[in-house]
C-alpha cells in the first residue's frame, strides 16, 4: 500500500498563536474502509484538550444575529442542515454572498453539527472537531522500516508526533501498541479558528440566520391548494413540498397539524437534513394525534392562541355532529345542539393551579394581626 500526502499543515507562527494546541500529529489512516488494499493516507491533525473542545463547539455553533452590513461577505461551515443552494438563497435575500475562501468573509454561519466523536473505521476525519479519536502513537524508532513504508521519517519534527488509525494500525503491522484516545482539529479547522479569532469575526447561527427571513404564514386557501397539490402530480408534489418547508412552521403550526398526515409523501421530496430541520423546530411526527389530544400537546408547547383553539372546537363538533345525525331517523325526529364545554379562558384557567389563600379572622391582606 503506498501512501497519500495530503495537507502539509498549517504555519508554525499560525500554531503558536492558537494556544489551545497541544500537539501536532501526522495521521495515517485508510482511504476506503470497504477496500482492505486501500491506500493509507497521510493527514495533519492537531490535538487539544477536553476543555478546548466544548469551546470551540459552542464558537463554531454560532450566536445570536448581530448587525450585519448589506453586502457582506458569510462563510458557510459545513455540515449545517441547509443545503448550499438554500444557504445562498438566503443570504441573497438578506443582502449578503458567500464565499468559498475564509479569509475573505466579513462573518461565519455556524451550525449545531460541527462535532463528531470517533472516526469511521479509521478514515480521515469529516467533521471540523472531532473528540474520542482511537489511535496508536507510533514513536519514529519503533519499527521505523514499517513507518518509512507510509511517512518519510525525515519529515517528522522533534516537536510533532506521528499516529495511526486504530483500524488502520491492525491492517498494517502486527499490533504491539496499546491504542489512546485525543481530540483532534484538521487543518481546516485550525485555519477557521484563526481567522475567527485573529480577526474577531462574529459567527451567527443557521438557525438565527434564518429566523430573519419573512416566511409564509399558511391560511385556509393555502392549507386547501396545498392538499390538492400533494394528491396531484410528482411536480406538484415537490413544489408543494418546498411550500412547507419554507413557510414559517411555528406560526403555521395549526395547518401543519392538518398536513401530518401526508408528512411521508412530504418527506419523499426533501433531502433527510431539510426533514431534520423541520422536526427540530416542530417535531411533525409528533402532531399524528387526534383534535382533543393535539389542544393539550399545543398548550404544552406553547402554541395554542385562542385562534387555534377556536378552530380545533369547530372539528370536535362537526365531527360530533356528523357522528350524531349519522343514525337511522336522526334528523326526523330529533335535533341535536352540540356546544363547547370551555372557552378559550376557561380551559386556560383548568390548566391552572388554583393558589389557596389561607386566611384567618384576626389577619388582614397583608398579614397583619391589626
Amino acid at each position: 500500500m503506498k501512501p497519500e500526502f495530503h495537507q502539509p499543515g498549517i504555519p508554525d507562527d499560525v500554531r503558536t498563536k492558537l494556544s489551545f494546541i497541544t500537539d501536532k500529529w501526522h495521521y495515517l489512516h485508510i482511504q476506503d474502509s470497504k477496500r482492505v488494499s486501500s491506500r493509507i493516507s497521510v493527514n495533519t491533525l492537531y490535538s487539544i484538550d477536553d476543555v478546548s473542545v466544548s469551546k470551540i463547539i459552542a464558537l463554531l455553533k454560532g450566536g445570536a444575529m448581530v448587525q450585519i452590513p448589506t453586502r457582506s461577505k458569510a462563510y458557510v461551515l459545513p455540515n449545517g442542515l441547509y443545503t448550499k443552494l438554500q444557504m445562498r438563497q438566503m443570504c441573497k435575500l438578506l443582502g449578503y454572498s458567500i464565499t468559498e475562501d475564509v479569509s475573505k468573509a466579513d462573518f461565519i454561519i455556524g451550525n449545531d453539527q460541527c462535532f463528531q466523536r470517533g472516526d469511521v473505521n479509521g478514515q480521515a476525519p469529516s467533521n471540523l472537531i472531532i473528540g474520542d479519536i482511537k489511535v496508536v502513537e507510533w514513536p519514529v524508532n519503533t519499527e521505523p522500516h514499517v513507518l518509512q513504508q507510509y511517512l518519510p521519517i525525515e519529515n517528522v519534527k522533534a516537536d510533532e508526533k506521528v499516529c495511526i488509525s486504530r483500524y488502520a494500525y491492525n491492517l498494517t503491522v502486527t499490533p504491539s501498541l496499546d491504542s489512546k484516545v485525543i481530540n483532534v482539529l484538521p487543518n481546516k479547522t485550525v485555519h477557521i479558528l484563526y481567522q475567527i479569532l485573529s480577526r474577531k469575526l462574529p459567527v451567527i447561527n443557521e438557525g438565527m440566520l434564518s429566523d430573519r427571513m419573512e416566511r409564509v404564514v399558511l391560511d385556509e386557501d393555502m392549507y386547501t391548494s396545498l392538499v390538492t397539490m400533494l394528491s396531484s402530480t410528482p411536480s406538484d408534489v415537490k413544489i408543494a413540498s418546498e411550500i412547507i418547508f419554507n413557510c414559517d412552521h411555528v406560526k403555521s403550526i395549526y395547518y401543519m397539524y392538518l398536513l401530518a398526515p401526508y408528512y411521508r409523501k412530504v418527506q419523499g421530496q426533501m433531502s433527510h437534513k431539510n426533514i431534520e430541520l423541520i422536526n427540530k423546530k416542530i417535531n411533525w411526527r409528533d402532531l399524528d394525534m387526534d383534535n382533543e389530544s393535539c389542544i393539550d400537546h399545543f398548550y404544552l408547547k406553547g402554541y395554542l392562541t385562542e385562534e387555534i383553539y377556536d378552530k380545533f372546537l369547530d372539528r370536535i363538533i362537526s365531527n360530533c355532529f356528523h357522528d350524531l345525525t349519522s343514525y337511522r331517523y336522526a334528523n326526523e325526529f330529533v335535533r341535536y345542539d352540540v356546544l363547547p364545554r370551555l372557552s378559550y379562558t376557561e380551559y386556560l384557567d383548568s390548566k391552572t393551579p388554583v393558589r389557596n389563600k389561607t386566611t384567618t379572622n384576626n389577619q388582614s391582606d397583608d398579614e397583619s394581626p391589626f
